[in-house]
C-alpha cells in the first residue's frame, strides 16, 4: 500500500501545527521545521498532507531526499530537489553542476563576493540565490527526507539558508530520525530548532481506528476462504490465498516458504504491474508441483526438520492452555477501555 493510500490518523496536531507554518511562509515568514520520528511513524506519510495542503494555497514544491549510501555526495538531497545537472535549462543550475564536478562556472557573469572563496560557500550561495528567485514568484516549500543521511555539504546549506528564511516566502520541511544522530547534524538541530515537529507512537484509538480504515469490518471483510479483506490500496494490494490458484493446496506455516503457488505469484507480480493474479498462473503445471523451483530434496529434509523440531522444542519448553483466552476489549474499534 503506497503512503498515499494510508489514512492518516491521529496527527491531527501536527499536521495543524505544520499548517501554521504554512500560512506563515504564506505571509513571507519563512521556517525550517524539523519533523522527527522512528523509521516507519509516518513521517512520509504527514510530509504528504504537508505538501498536498502546501499545493491547495499555491505553493511551489520541490523534494530531495538523503541516502545512506550517498553520504559522500556533496549536495545531494538539494541537487535533486533542484533537478540540477549538466544539462539544466537554467543557468544557474549549470553552474552549480559545474562547481560540484570541480569545474569553474561557465557564466562569466556571475558574481561572487571576495569573502566566499571556496566552491563549497560558492556552490551555497549559488543554491539560496536560486531558491530566492523560485520564491520571488510564489511561495516555496521545500520537503527534505531523511536528512540523518545528508552529506556535510547539505547541513551546511541548510544552516545557511535557516539564517534567511525569516524574510523570504520559504518553508522548509525536513525529517530525521532520533538516531543515527552524528554530531554535526546534532549541532545543526541545536542551532536551528525553532519547530520541532516530534512524532510520538499512536495511541491505541488512533491504532484502533487506522485498522479499522484499513481492514473491511466484518463480515463483509471475509472472502469465501475465510481470509481478511483489506480496504483502498489503489489496486496495489490484493488479498490472495492459496487455495484461489490450487484448491488442493493444503501448505502449512512451515511449508508457505517454499510452496510453488507462493513462488507462482511472487514471481508473477514481480513480473507484471500491480499485485499478482491467480488468472496468469499456469495452474497445470503450479498445481502438480510440490516445491518451488530449485528447492533440492535434501535441503527440504533438513528444512522441515529443524523448523518442526524448533516448533516441538516451544511447544514442550513454555506453558500450555486448552484454548486462547478472550481478546482484551482495547483490540475492537468500538472499545471505551484503555490497556
Amino acid at each position: 500500500m503506497n503512503g498515499g493510500d494510508v489514512p492518516l490518523v491521529g496527527r491531527e496536531a501536527e499536521l495543524d501545527r505544520l499548517r501554521e507554518l504554512l500560512a506563515g511562509g504564506e505571509a513571507g515568514r519563512g521556517v525550517l521545521a524539523w519533523i522527527e520520528g522512528e523509521a516507519g511513524i509516518g513521517k512520509s506519510r504527514l510530509l504528504a498532507e504537508a505538501v498536498a495542503e502546501a499545493g491547495a494555497r499555491g505553493f511551489w514544491h520541490s523534494a530531495g531526499s538523503a541516502e545512506e549510501l550517498e553520504r559522500s555526495r556533496p549536495f545531494g538531497p538539494l541537487l535533486d530537489a533542484f533537478s540540477i545537472g549538466p544539462d539544466s535549462p537554467d543557468q544557474r543550475g549549470r553552474d552549480i553542476a559545474h562547481l560540484v564536478a570541480g569545474h569553474p562556472a561557465r557564466d562569466a557573469g556571475v558574481a561572487y563576493s571576495d569573502a566566499v572563496a571556496d566552491v563549497g560557500h560558492r556552490v551555497i550561495e549559488l543554491l539560496l540565490n536560486l531558491l530566492e528567485g523560485i520564491s520571488s514568484d510564489r511561495p516555496v516549500v521545500l520537503t527534505l527526507e531523511d536528512v540523518h543521511w545528508a552529506d556535510p555539504s547539505t547541513l551546511r546549506t541548510i544552516r545557511s539558508l535557516s539564517r534567511r528564511l525569516a524574510y523570504v516566502p520559504v518553508v522548509v520541511l525536513a525529517t530525521v530520525r532520533p538516531l543515527p544522530r552524528r554530531p554535526e547534524l546534532e549541532r545543526l538541530i541545536s542551532a536551528t530548532d525553532d519547530v520541532h515537529v516530534l512524532l510520538r507512537p499512536l495511541d491505541s484509538d488512533a491504532v484502533a481506528s487506522l485498522t479499522e480504515r484499513i481492514v473491511a469490518a466484518p463480515p463483509a471483510n471475509l472472502n469465501n476462504n475465510g481470509t481478511s479483506s483489506l480496504h483502498g490500496g489503489g489496486g496495489e494490494i490484493r488479498n490472495i490465498a492459496t487455495q484461489d490458484v490450487c484448491p488442493a493446496n493444503v501448505a502449512d506455516h512451515v511449508a508457505l516458504p517454499y510452496g510453488p503457488v507462493i513462488y507462482a505469484l511472487v514471481i508473477d507480480a514481480l513480473t507484471h504491474p500491480g499485485p499478482a493474479d491467480p488468472a496468469r498462473i499456469d495452474t497445470s503445471k503450479v498445481c502438480s508441483q510440490t516445491t518451488m523451483h530449485y528447492v533440492e530434496p535434501g535441503e527440504l529434509a533438513t528444512y522441515e526438520l529443524f523448523a518442526y523440531g524448533a516448533a516441538f522444542g516451544v511447544t514442550r519448553s513454555f506453558p500450555q492452555t486448552m484454548g486462547e483466552p478472550p481478546l482484551k476489549c482495547y483490540v475492537y474499534a468500538a472499545a471505551t477501555c484503555r490497556p
